[in-house]
């Protein structure tokens, strides 16, 4: 295990030493998040797949999850924070034994999901408490959802332009093809809910690969939009057409511009 903390740390250290302090809450996230690796690794130490290649592609995955999360903030990440989590994690789970290593696999496999990185489906089964939620439940990483974002407004000939940041993350790990194409059904509402139009959003094919990983597209419009509620989203993925909706892979993150469009999804 010690091993594998040591390339955690070296990869984190490499991969974001430049930029500016992302404050206090960083910190905090880095710190929970090896907390949640430390206790992992005690829970399931002795299972097969937790080797050192595991370590460096969780490490690098997340890496790459949050910089593309954050893609307007100039990073720089105290590795200590998630190392000294790490520790923190483990020392917390050698006192607990056994007892919570069910959750804590639904919460790492859940985080493993997110940034596209595969778990066992089922690892070190005989050591979860009998009463843990059964292993064999926890999301598969293909279900990894879409990530979606606000991230820029332009004008254009009495237009406003507002470009929209599609994230495949985790679906190029497991797709052959990636996003083959995309397509959202959306109602444009202004400020008093007023419906300024009904329209339709397709994207470029994208996430075949890390370098086609995120790909933008745009609604343009009247300037008065606030909100955008995306009511179908469907996507062709290894030639099958998926329901993001159903299947809960559309998800809305936080914009970085202070004069944001809202954008919600009607289910």
């Amino acid at each position: 295990m010690k091993r594998l903390i040591r390339i955690v740390t070296v990869i984190l250290t490499l991969a974001l030493s430049c930029g500016s302090v992302h404050a206090k809450d960083l910190k905090t996230i880095m710190w929970e998040e090896g907390a949640l690796f430390g206790r992992f690794n005690f829970c399931f130490k002795d299972d097969p797949s937790l080797t050192s290649d595991f370590g460096r592609t969780f490490g690098d995955a997340y890496v790459r999850w949050y910089q593309a999360k954050n893609p307007r903030a100039n990073l720089k990440v105290p590795a200590s924070m998630f190392v000294n989590g790490v520790h923190a994690g483990v020392a917390e789970q050698q006192k607990m034994g056994t007892e919570g290593c069910g959750a804590v696999y639904q919460n790492f496999s859940h985080m493993a999901q997110v940034i596209g990185v595969k778990v066992s489906v089922n690892p070190g089964q005989t050591q979860a408490p009998a009463h843990s939620p059964p292993l064999a439940t926890a999301p598969e990483p293909s279900a990894a959802p879409i990530l979606l974002w606000h991230s820029n407004t332009g004008w254009v000939q009495g237009m406003c332009s507002y470009q929209l940041t599609f994230d495949g993350q985790g679906i190029f790990f497991e797709s052959e093809t990636g996003v083959e194409s995309l397509t959202l059904s959306v109602d444009v509402f202004d400020a008093q809910g007023n419906r300024l139009a009904s329209d339709m959003i397709d994207t470029e094919p994208f996430a075949d690969s890390n370098a086609t990983r995120t790909t933008i597209s745009y609604w343009e419009g009247d300037c008065e939009a606030k909100r955008i509620v995306i009511w179908k989203a469907e996507a062709v993925i290894d030639g099958s057409t998926v329901d993001l909706l159903k299947t809960g892979q559309l998800h809305i993150e936080e914009s970085p511009l202070k004069e944001a469009i809202e954008l919600t999804v009607k289910r």
